[in-house]
């Protein structure tokens, strides 16, 4: 059973870099198996939350970051298009309609998950 009042358990940094208790989580599978269940509350925490068990997760920055970028051209569709590879295993389409972002550090920020997260 997974409960925890304290964000000091589970941790992702700003590089998307799972740490539990101060150790880095180098269980890929397990990593992959939480992104599955990561949510966000009504305050935008965000938590794992699996059946009746929840847990919360401290956040530095963003829990989902770009690895890498590929850009294409569709000949079926006649554009272009820029294709997203996430830390969690995942890959998606960047939606230009969203709008992207700069912060600290020149970082660029756009929405991902089907514009849920940042």
């Amino acid at each position: 059973m997974i409960h925890s009042n304290d964000y000091n358990e589970i941790l992702i940094d700003k590089e998307g870099i799972w740490y539990f208790r101060g150790s880095e989580m180098k269980r890929k599978d397990i990593v992959q198996y939480f992104y599955k269940y990561l949510k966000r509350d009504c305050d935008g925490n965000y938590l794992i939350e699996i059946e009746d068990d929840r847990c919360k997760v401290r956040v530095e920055d963003t829990p989902y970051v770009i690895r890498s970028i590929a850009v294409g051209f569709s000949r079926s569709c006649g554009r272009s298009y820029i294709d997203l590879s996430l830390n969690d295993g995942s890959s998606e389409g960047l939606s230009l309609e969203a709008p992207l972002r700069i912060g600290e550090d020149n970082v660029l920020y756009c929405m991902v998950k089907k514009g849920e997260h940042e």
